[in-house]
Order: C-alpha cells, then sequence, then structure tokens
C-alpha cells in the first residue's frame, strides 16, 4: 500500500503525539484570524449544514479564548478539533487576493514614492 504523506500520520510534521494539545494549540492562528474564518464557516457552511448549535459554540469559544495560552493546554480537546475543522471550512470561503493583485502590491510597496521630489 502507498503512503502519500511518508508518514504514519498526515500530519506528523505539526503534531508528534508527544507534545499533545499543546503543540497542536500552536499552530492556532490568531484570535483576529480565527475569529474571520470561524464567521465564514457560519456565513457559508453553516446554512447548507447546520451542524453546529451556534450560540453553545461561541460561548464556548468565548471562553476558550478567554483562558491564558497555558489554561487551553488542559482544556477541551474535542473543542480545539471542532475549532479547527471550522477554521479549515471557513478557508474555503476566504477572498484571497489574485496573483496580480499581490504583484501590484509588492510592485507599490517596493518603489520608492515622493522621493528626490
Amino acid at each position: 500500500m502507498s503512503n502519500l504523506f511518508k508518514a504514519e500520520h498526515p500530519f506528523s510534521n505539526y503534531w508528534t503525539h508527544q507534545g499533545g494539545l499543546a503543540e497542536v494549540l500552536g499552530v492556532l492562528p490568531s484570535r483576529e484570524q480565527a475569529d474571520i474564518l470561524v464567521a465564514k464557516f457560519f456565513d457559508a457552511v453553516d446554512p447548507v449544514y447546520p451542524m453546529i448549535h451556534r450560540e453553545n459554540f461561541e460561548d464556548d469559544y468565548a471562553h476558550f479564548w478567554s483562558m491564558n495560552p497555558q489554561e487551553r493546554t488542559t482544556g477541551d480537546g474535542c473543542l480545539v478539533a471542532l475549532i479547527f475543522v471550522m477554521l479549515a471550512m471557513g478557508t474555503q470561503f476566504v477572498d484571497l487576493p489574485s496573483p496580480e493583485e499581490k504583484e501590484q502590491t509588492a510592485e507599490f510597496y517596493s518603489t520608492p514614492r515622493g522621493f528626490g521630489r
């Protein structure tokens, strides 16, 4: 049988099973980024697949972010897994700039403006 990921676990580069929840939380995006992706989940996924009780999730999610990083490492692993699933699904609906827009932005910021005038 072929192993496409060349590892026993497809995410072994992120989670060695030795670091536990702390290691998983190490790849969690910032609260600001997570909020955007969770909002995308509720805007785009939840209306089609209403699997999550939004009010209960929002309470748990707010509590999760109110904990200090050390407390999160002993928190609810199932909630963390759910958050990661929702973040992954939310990424499917984020509008990213096209390669041309990225190039124009990079060009704008790399070109001196107003020097020598």
